[in-house]
């Protein structure tokens, strides 16, 4: 006879069980590269390809498909079953929301060159695929007094 489990959300918490989280603080700046495993709220990363960006949200960023270039992402909201994602820009894209300049990310202790605006009108899930996230690079994640509402131009 099947048990029945007491708690039904537990199926979902399993993973954080089968993967503990690592000491990331004490990894600090050495830490480059997190598996999506591992990823929080409000953790930044360097690196998304335009052209794999725009192929996902269908209008970030404007000329991505013919871009070489690359945008940061901001995880808005992380579980075990998927991941949101939000790309972020130096350009204000009618963001509500802006990562200031200057700010020290917890964990790598890393400061923001400029201030990003995070485009949350173009949030996707992560992709499933290794070939996206894996050329990510670990920045930091952002303490909440570092996200700013951004006023009306």
């Amino acid at each position: 006879m099947m048990s029945r489990l007491k708690d039904p959300e537990a199926f979902w918490r399993a993973p954080e069980r089968l993967f503990p989280d690592p000491p990331l603080d004490e990894l600090g700046s050495s830490l480059t590269r997190l598996g999506p495993v591992y990823w929080k709220e409000r953790m930044f990363f360097g690196g998304a390809p335009d052209p794999q960006m725009e192929r996902i949200t269908g209008t970030f960023p404007a000329g991505g498909a013919r871009s070489r270039g690359t945008h940061p992402l901001f995880v808005l909201r992380a579980d075990p079953v998927a991941v949101r994602v939000c790309p972020c820009s130096t350009k204000r894209w009618n963001a509500r929301r802006c990562i200031r300049k200057g700010c020290v990310l917890e964990i790598t202790g890393r400061t923001t060159e400029q201030t990003s605006y995070l485009v949350e009108e173009c949030a996707f899930l992560l992709p499933r695929d290794p070939a996206f996230w894996t050329s990510l690079r670990f920045w930091g994640r952002v303490p909440e007094t570092c996200l700013k509402q951004v006023e009306n131009p």
